[in-house]
């Protein structure tokens, strides 16, 4: 095994969390956790990338051999992962997005997930914000959740960056502000 110093298993934030070093979990529950792992990487997160990628264009139309072959490819890049290991490990990539970018991603669910709450009061129809490959009809459209974020940015995009702004400007000098929580 590799050295394993000052590696630790954490789960939660603040009082909540659970720190654990690898030396102290028994052979037996370290392997089962490790093939809970193997099994999400090599199973749900290679459905996940094929769900997306069905719903692009070509994946849209790809044939049952096609689709075989992406899975096939998605796996052997994952394992590949595994065995070098590179897994979890991040490429010196640009980052998704700049920090007031994604507080307004956050702030643009906080106002769907309003708009959907008193519609679900006003309606007694119980609806929410997607996940996953998840749709939710708006208007007579279905739409994703990205989908659903990047219209209300659209519609309300300066509100959203004021209020953004505002959040930021308020967090900074402060510990555990919106953007220490965020970019934490």
């Amino acid at each position: 095994m590799t050295d394993l110093e000052g590696k630790e298993f954490r789960h939660g934030t603040g009082e909540q969390e659970i720190t654990v070093n690898p030396a102290d979990i028994p052979t037996i529950s370290l392997f089962a956790l490790a093939q809970r792992g193997f099994s999400h990487v090599l199973g749900n997160e290679v459905a996940s990338k094929l769900a997306a990628w069905k719903k692009g264009e070509e994946g849209g139309a790809a044939t049952e051999e096609e689709v075989a072959a992406f899975v096939k490819s998605k796996r052997e890049e994952a394992l590949e992962k595994i065995l070098n290991g590179t897994l979890g490990v991040r490429s010196a990539a640009a980052p998704r997005a700049t920090g007031i970018e994604a507080l307004m991603r956050r702030i643009a669910v906080e106002f769907l997930q309003a708009r959907f709450a008193a519609f679900s009061k006003r309606t007694g129809q119980k609806v929410s914000l997607p996940t996953g490959d998840k749709v939710v009809n708006v208007a007579g459209r279905d739409m994703t959740r990205e989908q659903l974020i990047e219209a209300e940015l659209k519609r309300n995009g300066e509100q959203i960056r004021a209020e953004a702004q505002r959040r930021q400007g308020a967090s900074e000098g402060e510990e555990g502000g919106e953007l220490d929580d965020l970019l934490a």
